[in-house]
């Protein structure tokens, strides 16, 4: 199904000049990163990567038409939305189409305060290759509107051509975040003089460019190329710019990937607690792997933990305090603990849970004592079958 209803969007698309491409987003290769599962198409804006915060519409097709189907296809598109949302806070609208064999619907989903969302459909319309056919009319209809009435418009990119030694050549919006203490910051793509893939990151505060900056040269840590001031939406940011460009871990990948990437993040914890450093917010969502080796990154919540400067205990079950990402704090620090290595290698726990088996559970055991040995110079070696 997916392959004629895509030929038959992209021939609309085609009709009335919509400046815009159709992505297979449920392929390996364009996936996008966030477990809000895979769109089946994305149309995103021309040019760009299929990022989240480059949606233009997301689509979804369901053989069936049955009331589990289509409500299944519904919640999918619910969270998807909320995901391109909460990757560009400045989007107040996005839009989605579900399509069956012989209805389409098209589904809004707008900005509420609170991080809530006010959702609106046209209801499912009957839907053939016909002038006559309502889904059919809201299909032209919706590929004729401009981007901007659909909720996207071109982020603004930073104006910065060159950072230490290193030209930029290709800038991208990845995503719109949030950093330690809510100061926020804004994460692009892109790429160096010599093609290869960066991450240009501007932050409120310099504490992720100064603890990067004691971590040159440790093993399984994002590397710091270099750092400036810029100015951006009318404030002043600190500019890093990191390599390499990972890619997260996710449920299709390969078991021994998974061993070693898990094998090389304990590494990195224990490298940069060797330098006082701790990064207080390991989780799935910030560390990643490539050409097949684990690297920690993100450490926006870092901090310096020399001359004794621990974390202050608190009383359990104070979420308020908690520095990093609550969701997946660990259980030590939700019960009013420090940060530690300990305590950071808790974070690791979630990614193994995916379906590593009992190899990454035993692996799991063996985290504590290889973040405080020196980092491995060779790969982890696991059996080339699954358990």
């Amino acid at each position: 199904m997916q392959p004629v209803v895509t030929e038959l969007v992209q021939a609309v698309m085609h009709a009335v000049n919509c400046d815009c491409l159709l992505k297979d987003t449920h392929t390996s290769s364009e996936q996008l990163e966030n477990p809000a599962s895979r769109p089946d198409c994305t149309l995103v804006a021309k040019g760009l990567r299929a990022e989240w915060t480059q949606v233009v519409s997301l689509w979804e097709f369901k053989l069936g038409t049955g009331k589990p189907e289509t409500e299944t296809m519904y919640g999918q598109q619910v969270e998807r939305c909320r995901a391109v949302l909460d990757s560009y806070h400045e989007r107040q609208l996005v839009v989605a189409v579900n399509v069956t064999m012989n209805t389409l619907e098209v589904m809004t989903a707008e900005r509420q305060p609170g991080n809530d969302m006010r959702l609106s459909t046209t209801g499912r319309q009957p839907f053939s290759i016909s002038q006559d056919s309502p889904g059919f009319q809201l299909l032209v209809q919706l590929l004729s509107t401009p981007n901007a009435n659909l909720g996207y418009a071109t982020p603004l990119m930073p104006a910065i051509n060159n950072l230490g030694q290193h030209r930029l050549k290709v800038q991208y919006l990845m995503k719109q975040g949030t950093a330690h203490q809510g100061s926020g910051s804004w994460v692009f793509g892109a790429k160096l003089e010599t093609d290869r893939d960066a991450i240009l990151k501007l932050n409120k505060v310099s504490q992720e460019g100064d603890c990067l900056s004691r971590l040159k040269g440790e093993k399984h840590i994002i590397e710091l190329l270099g750092t400036a001031q810029c100015d951006y939406n009318g404030a002043t940011w600190h500019a890093i710019l990191v390599v390499p460009l990972v890619q997260r871990l996710n449920h299709r990948d390969d078991l021994r990937l998974f061993g070693q990437v898990l094998f090389d993040i304990a590494s990195g914890i224990g490298n940069a607690a060797k330098k006082d450093i701790a990064h207080r917010d390991v989780t799935p969502n910030n560390f990643g792997h490539w050409q097949g080796r684990g690297y920690l990154y993100d450490f926006s919540a870092a901090k310096d933990m020399s001359f004794g400067q621990w974390d202050r205990p608190r009383s359990a079950g104070t979420l308020s305090g908690i520095t990093g990402t609550v969701l997946w704090a660990p259980l030590s620090v939700l019960e009013g603990g420090q940060h530690s290595v300990s305590s950071m290698l808790e974070g690791e726990v979630p990614a193994a849970q995916l379906p590593a088996g009992k190899l990454v559970v035993q692996i799991l055991r063996l985290f504590k004592q290889v973040a405080y040995a020196e980092a491995p110079t060779t790969p982890l070696q696991l059996p080339k079958t699954r358990p």
